[in-house]
């Protein structure tokens, strides 16, 4: 949970498209007006997210994460490259039309959003933690991620010097790449099962890791 929250929530890009939306559209040369613009992609992620909500529920929530992460991952990329293009390259005085794939790949990361990608996430923070330490649990992992959350958005103009706009959304594609591995390898899919039925899954588990040892 602690990999899935702060990789896939926090360090992937969405806190900085959060905090920092019309300062990065300024700084990715969009050929549209930066606070209009804004408004549109935020309009668009809001009215996704009604229509997909229904659907979502009855989906595999690991299909739905891998669906959504996909989305993600090809926007930030993306992102990343386009603003590398027209910032160390000077593209855009060739190929103006270069100007439009930063707003394309804005688009991408808030359909993986709509998709799910964050609403899976916090589904597994109240379906995986055992019922006599949810409450705990939840309120352990809400402080910590409060902490890097605040360290990580104050950080974000730093980063921007050293690295670039181009070099922090690279940095977050990978650690969007790096959640979607380990999601493949240690996600459970609890679709279906309700929250008594996922908690015996992971007591079978840990029975059977504790014969193994004997």
């Amino acid at each position: 949970l602690f990999v899935l929250t702060i990789g896939g929530m926090l360090l992937c890009g969405l806190t900085i498209l959060t905090y920092f939306f019309v300062p990065l559209l300024l700084e990715a040369k969009i050929p549209l007006d930066s606070y209009w613009t804004a408004a549109f992609l935020v309009s668009y992620r809001a009215i996704l997210s009604v229509f997909t909500l229904p659907f979502i529920g009855n989906l595999e929530k690991r299909k739905v994460h891998f669906v959504s992460g996909a989305f993600l991952i090809l926007g930030l990329l993306s992102l990343s490259i386009s603003t590398y293009l027209i910032h160390e390259v000077d593209i855009l005085e060739n190929y103006p039309m270069v100007g439009w794939i930063p707003i394309i790949s804005i688009l991408f990361i808030y359909t993986s959003e709509a998709l799910g990608w964050v609403s899976i996430i916090i589904a597994f923070q109240g379906e995986l933690l055992p019922v006599k330490a949810r409450s705990m649990g939840l309120g352990v992992l809400g402080f910590i991620d409060s902490l890097i959350s605040f360290g990580f958005v104050k950080s974000i103009p730093k980063m921007l010097d050293i690295l670039g706009i181009h070099g922090i959304f690279m940095m977050c594609a990978c650690f969007a790449i790096s959640t979607m591995i380990f999601s493949f390898f240690f996600m459970p899919e609890t679709f279906g099962l309700t929250l008594e039925e996922i908690e015996d899954i992971y007591r079978q588990e840990k029975f059977v890791s504790e014969e193994k040892k004997h």
